[in-house]
């Protein structure tokens, strides 16, 4: 797995709060603004909701932050060392060509684990382009 050289700063829920604050979407923005456009027929029901892709270097480099969130990844890796811990994987009659010394039994590391987790940043703002019947976030302005 590759591990950042230049890992974001996390943000945590009290620095999360002040975000709403300095122009980032709430829920409720988001909500009005969704219900306004599906009023006006931009969107409907059946929108698709994307998000924009922003390059690393805007937490390499330029100190966005993240939130952290244990998410399908990181579960499925805990799963795998619990497994391994309880030597799921040795059965024999389950697994019988697993031999006790693949690489495969190595259990993930904690840096491992910590950089599986989802990474999420707040969004700037929706967007809904003119004969576009989608929802666009963009995470910046």
């Amino acid at each position: 797995m590759d591990i950042l050289k230049n890992k974001p700063e996390e943000i945590n829920q009290e620095d999360l709060k002040r975000y709403a604050f300095n122009g980032y979407y709430t829920v409720g923005q988001l909500l009005e603004y969704i219900q306004t456009k599906i009023a006006s027929g931009e969107l409907t029901h059946d929108s698709l909701v994307l998000s924009q892709r922003i390059e690393d270097v805007y937490f390499e480099k330029n100190g966005w932050g993240v939130v952290k969130k244990e998410g399908e990844h990181y579960h499925y890796c805990l799963n795998h060392n619990n497994k391994i811990e309880d030597g799921h994987y040795l059965n024999k009659e389950q697994y019988p060509k697993i031999k006790g010394d693949e690489p495969f039994l190595n259990k993930i590391s904690e840096e491992e684990m910590e950089n599986s987790k989802e990474q999420y940043h707040p969004i700037w703002c929706p967007v809904v382009y003119e004969g576009d019947k989608n929802l666009y976030l963009d995470l910046h302005y």
